[in-house]
């Protein structure tokens, strides 16, 4: 499981551009670095570790979408089947108010499919 968030992970791409800086460019053991080549490998560490603190973060937010539009799912699934072996009036205006219910959960969530509110 992945703990942290972008500030995080920008820190870390941070420190692996000036790690890398530090102790594999020449002059060795200075943060000055003479090669371009050298510039261009330290911004693309930088790049990249950014790149894949955002995704993380993305997953992490998707994550919760999805557990959150499974749960409506399996509760709407649960009504259909209420609906089915609905046999008198009674019944029907259970369903109808488990359907409100559901209703009123999913727009307190916002649209299914969507991020969640934080």
């Amino acid at each position: 499981m992945a703990f942290g968030n972008r500030f995080a992970g920008a820190l870390a791409a941070l420190s692996a551009a000036a790690w890398f800086d530090l102790f594999h460019t020449e002059p060795y053991q200075s943060f000055h670095i003479q090669d371009r080549a050298d510039v261009e490998i330290a911004v693309l560490l930088l790049a990249v570790g950014l790149m894949v603190s955002q995704l993380a973060a993305h997953g992490r937010t998707m994550k919760r979408v999805a557990v959150t539009d499974a749960t409506h799912l399996e509760r709407l699934h649960g009504t259909t089947r209420l609906a089915r072996s609905a046999t008198s009036s009674d019944d029907v205006g259970l369903v109808a108010a488990d359907l409100a219910a559901q209703a009123a959960s999913v727009l307190d969530d916002g649209a299914v499919g969507a991020a969640p509110r934080p």
